[in-house]
């Protein structure tokens, strides 16, 4: 079974480090690693695997920004990316304290995409018929009537 990159990297590193190779590219050929790569990790860069993306900025106001959206949608109120962005980078900003930081211009359809309680909904136009009936007098007379047939029956409330 063939070693993976990381594992040929490694060892690359190792022996080039342990002097049984001089040279980093010679180290990076017998391994069949890239050279910029091997130096990059002998310079303390961290792997790929081992970092977070740059999208995930704020991990940990997310869950701020899940209940907000959350609420919202419960009220009634849809928000839209562009203002979901700002959201978010009022928040980065205020975590880094550093004015300058910003968002990807993709970062909100990212976040939406990385939590599948926030899905995308579309609005569609009430029906006419629908529209009518939320007449408050239509409303009102149809408690009126339900409220008297659970009177002429005697319904219980349980």
């Amino acid at each position: 079974m063939p070693l993976s990159q990381e594992n040929r990297m490694q060892m690359a590193i190792h022996v080039y480090k342990s002097k049984q190779i001089q040279y980093q590219s010679k180290a990076a050929g017998v391994f069949g690693v890239p050279r910029s790569t091997l130096q990059d990790w002998l310079k303390g860069m961290k792997s790929r695997s081992e970092t977070r993306a740059n999208c995930h900025e704020l991990t940990a106001h997310e869950e701020v920004l899940i209940k907000h959206l959350l609420d919202a949608d419960k009220r009634g109120l849809s928000i839209r990316p562009e203002f979901l962005r700002g959201m978010a980078q009022i928040l980065l900003r205020e975590r880094t304290q550093d004015p300058t930081t910003t968002i990807g211009v993709n970062w909100a359809y990212n976040f939406v995409k990385r939590h599948p309680a926030l899905r995308t909904r579309y609005n569609r136009r009430i029906t006419y018929q629908r529209a009518k009936q939320e007449n408050l007098m239509v409303i009102k007379q149809w408690f009126e009537t339900m409220h008297e047939a659970i009177q002429e029956h005697g319904i219980h409330e349980d």
